[in-house]
């Protein structure tokens, strides 16, 4: 009887790893409102990306202001841009990642960063979604698109293969007591 149990948690443990393999890999959860949360980086971003063009000191003040799910917001770092970029790609394919990709919509050539630089005038760095790893920098007074990035909350989102998995090992166990308690 201990090695059926044994077979059928060994089955089970296999077929949660297979399923933890590929939830690993949906990296978007929607979490309604016109929130989007990230999961690879515990961020949470609109789902809508485009709100017309501004100025950089404009984004920042869009994204300061933006009351969406209670607020909360900001402009992102170029690294948070980037990574971004490199999970929508991932998740669905796309090089040119422009226009409606998986949960996000309306997604624009690129966005304003918080990262500054001086050259003559005051710059930003703009990082672009139509070319893998593309940002530029643009003067402050040029025009581009904000999108705006909060802390997240990931530990509210379940992971499935562990909650399966944690409920397989309760119920061996509950199983194993029931078979020493027939002895």
């Amino acid at each position: 009887m201990h090695r059926a149990l044994s077979t059928v948690l060994t089955a089970g443990v296999v077929a949660l790893s297979a399923l933890g393999a590929t939830t690993a890999n949906a990296t978007f959860i929607d979490q309604g409102g016109g929130v989007i949360l990230d999961t690879a980086t515990s961020l949470e971003w609109e789902q809508n990306a485009n709100h017309g063009q501004v100025n950089w000191a404009g984004a920042g003040a869009y994204a300061a202001g933006l009351t969406l799910d209670g607020g909360g917001w900001r402009l992102p770092s170029l690294s948070e841009l980037q990574q971004l970029y490199t999970g929508i790609s991932a998740a669905t394919g796309c090089t040119d990642c422009t226009g409606d990709q998986g949960l996000f919509t309306g997604i624009q050539l690129g966005y304003w960063s918080t990262a500054q630089y001086f050259a003559g005038q005051p710059g930003a760095l703009y990082v672009g979604f139509w070319l893998p790893n593309y940002h530029a920098g643009l003067f402050q007074t040029s025009q581009g698109w904000a999108w705006a990035v909060r802390p997240g909350d990931a530990a509210t989102v379940p992971e499935p293969a562990s909650m399966l998995l944690l409920g397989l090992g309760a119920l061996g166990l509950a199983w194993s007591r029931r078979q020493g308690q027939r002895r």
